[in-house]
């Protein structure tokens, strides 16, 4: 059986990638193709996903999914193909090397929609320099909290979940609580300390006095009680993080938070009771 160091070796990624550029590089569909993430800033392990970009001419632009899946599936049959929700464009596929799982994102693209990215991922090939010139003069940026966006939809968020642990409904509740915690708390603690706001990627890096306040919003043990502390910690962990963003641009809505709080005064005493 092979040991991890020999997995390490022979990460299926590496011959992926240079599958696809000679697979595709006489492809007319093609402008260009490219890979970011891990692969492209040298981090790759065997956990690794890989980020690709294909670039396509806009007369395929409209391609179905069927013919897209089909295109891809001359190289390697995936164990399972989907659309991304959140963004169409992107297609999920899995791909068997045993004993690794290959995750890839492709991520379907016009030259126009790629001068709107989150990095600058390493170019496999191109036409013409086209993806290059791109990113020589555009910037990349990843999307940062918008603190406008989040107020509303925090309190409205922390009495759902409050709602749910007055029911007894935990399962509900801390399922909702980590959603919150990687859409709203972990990009704004993240971006406050100097990283990439990507959910919770990462935060195990923040410093410790950061790394025990995220800490006090994670459910330690299935229970009421447990559940009731961990979203009272979410609540005061925003209320710390929004103190950055306080200020002409950006007002609390007080109204909401104080109506909240005195709920988690009502929801304590009924678990309690």
């Amino acid at each position: 059986m092979s040991n991890e160091n020999d997995i390490m070796a022979e990460l299926p990624h590496y011959g992926f990638v240079d599958c696809i550029t000679k697979a595709f590089g006489n492809n007319p569909v093609f402008i260009g193709i490219a890979v970011g993430g891990s692969y492209m800033d040298g981090h790759l392990d065997e956990y690794s996903d890989l980020d690709i970009h294909l670039v396509v001419e806009e007369a395929f632009e409209n391609l179905k999914f069927e013919e897209k899946q089909a295109l891809l599936a001359t190289l390697f049959l995936p164990l399972c193909c989907y659309s991304n929700g959140n963004d169409d464009r992107v297609m999920v596929c899995l791909y068997d090397f045993n004993p690794i799982i290959l995750h890839v994102d492709w991520k379907w693209q016009t030259l126009k929609e790629f001068e709107i990215r989150v990095e600058n991922p390493k170019v496999l090939f191109e036409r013409d320099y086209l993806l290059s010139s791109i990113m020589e003069r555009t910037d990349f940026s990843y999307p940062l909290p918008d603190i406008h966006n989040i107020e509303p939809r925090f309190w409205s968020w922390m009495h759902y979940v409050l709602s749910k642990i007055g029911r007894g409904e935990l399962l509900e509740a801390n399922d909702y609580l980590s959603e919150v915690r990687s859409c709203c708390i972990g990009p704004l603690i993240l971006y406050k300390n100097g990283m990439s706001p990507r959910r919770m990627r990462h935060a195990e890096s923040l410093p410790e006095s950061e790394w025990m306040l995220l800490s006090e919003s994670i459910l330690t043990e299935f229970s009421l009680e447990a559940c009731f502390n961990a979203t009272t910690g979410m609540i005061k962990l925003y209320q710390y993080l929004r103190e950055g963003y306080i200020g002409e641009d950006f007002q609390p809505l007080f109204e909401a938070e104080s109506a909240c709080l005195r709920y988690v005064v009502y929801i304590s005493r009924k678990i309690k009771s």
